[in-house]
């Protein structure tokens, strides 16, 4: 599939004559209060959905948006994070505009020497180094000056590469936050270039682990100050990262501490979770799945201020709502269900502190649920 520049124009002169401002304006309010845990007629809400049969915009397939930076940016803006920008011109739910670029999980661990492998429309992975004496080389990097290294160029240049093509268009210049890429977190840049013995360091290698969360944690804060230049969401203190409003300015990926105890977070992980956040100014932690076991630990680290999920409905929602409101730290993306939105129930278990997300079947059931929400919201 070829995209022509008439194609990327097409789009972004649509989008350009269709933003909003005001609506726009509106969102990112209601997002600053309820996430400060103030009062709000109703909660940020934003609706998932597979990508419909449409006339006007269709998604490149994945693998063909890494070396073509048109098709990079057009994916974006028609549908990233099973939601589309472009069809919420019509949908009109509380989506944010946001891009950024999108290589990925590998940038830190690029960085590191690692190989980063991106094949058919998969997104690109981490071969772990295969021996030790390979990982020990990254010990070696000059940690003061991280820009040139790895994907990092590639970042650089997709960021330039917005500008330029945003420029001309004040509504899109204004209103499309760019903002940070992919960063993971210490454990799971550790992880991913360690591969499974990350796990048995635990036990086996202490200090070649603590070593290297520290190194991974370096990394990370370098590259995230180098690359804040390049963004336009961080203000006032929030900034956006998987499609929505957060407060602070770095999200930490927790996909894999989750699967250690309690205890071995909080003796060998949460010291370089703490340490990123605390150099950036604060922010969230995310997880996917059960997070239960691990969210006090979470809330315990300095400078956190919320946590991001990834699947709300596998966890125990009221007991972590309960928890984070003792803490003041906003909950990003709890999942609601149908039901809750369009009884306004959700608004009872959940006054304020948290931004919703739903996965709907459809985008016709999630235009269906979106109005049923604010008549719901309204009503109470």
């Amino acid at each position: 599939m070829v995209l022509n520049q008439d194609k990327l124009k097409r789009l972004l002169d649509y989008l350009e004559k269709s933003i909003r401002p005001e609506r726009l304006n509106e969102t990112e309010q209601l997002s600053r209060k309820s996430l400060n845990w103030e009062n709000t007629h109703r909660l940020p809400l934003v609706l998932n959905y597979p990508f419909p049969d449409n006339p006007l915009f269709e998604p490149f397939p994945h693998g063909e948006t890494f070396e073509d930076l048109e098709k990079h940016l057009y994916n974006e803006l028609v549908y990233a994070f099973d939601t589309s920008i472009a069809l919420n011109v019509e949908l009109v739910c509380d989506l944010p505009l946001t891009i950024r670029p999108n290589y990925g999980i590998g940038l830190i661990s690029s960085i590191l020497g690692g190989q980063v492998e991106q094949i058919d429309d998969n997104p690109p992975w981490v071969r772990p180094f295969s021996t030790r004496a390979e990982l020990m080389q990254m010990f070696r990097i000059d940690k003061t000056d991280v820009s040139g290294k790895g994907w990092f160029p590639r970042i650089v240049e997709t960021y330039q590469f917005y500008d330029e093509t945003l420029g001309p268009y004040h509504n899109l210049n204004s209103f499309v936050k760019k903002v940070l890429p992919d960063l993971q977190g210490p454990f799971d840049n550790y992880a991913l270039l360690r591969g499974g013995e990350a796990f048995t360091d635990f036990y086996t290698d202490p200090v070649l682990l603590r070593e290297g969360l520290s190194l991974t944690a370096d990394i990370q804060i370098a590259a995230a100050r180098t690359l804040l230049s390049y963004t336009t969401d961080h203000q006032d203190g929030f900034s956006y990262q998987h499609g929505m409003a957060m407060p602070g300015s770095i999200l930490i990926r927790n996909d894999s501490p989750i699967m250690v105890s309690a205890q071995m977070y909080r003796e060998f992980i949460a010291p370089h979770d703490g340490r990123v956040l605390r150099a950036l100014g604060g922010g969230g932690i995310h997880s996917c799945g059960d997070i239960e076991h691990q969210l006090e630990n979470y809330l315990n680290v300095e400078k956190l201020y919320c946590i991001d999920l990834g699947q709300g409905l596998m966890n125990n929602r009221a007991e972590l709502f309960r928890l984070a409101e003792e803490k003041k730290a906003a909950i990003i993306r709890m999942e609601a269900t149908e039901e809750e939105l369009i009884t306004g129930r959700i608004l009872e278990m959940f006054p304020t502190g948290v931004s919703l997300v739903h996965r709907c079947e459809s985008f016709e059931k999630a235009r269906k649920i979106k109005s049923a929400y604010l008549r719901a919201s309204r009503a109470g």
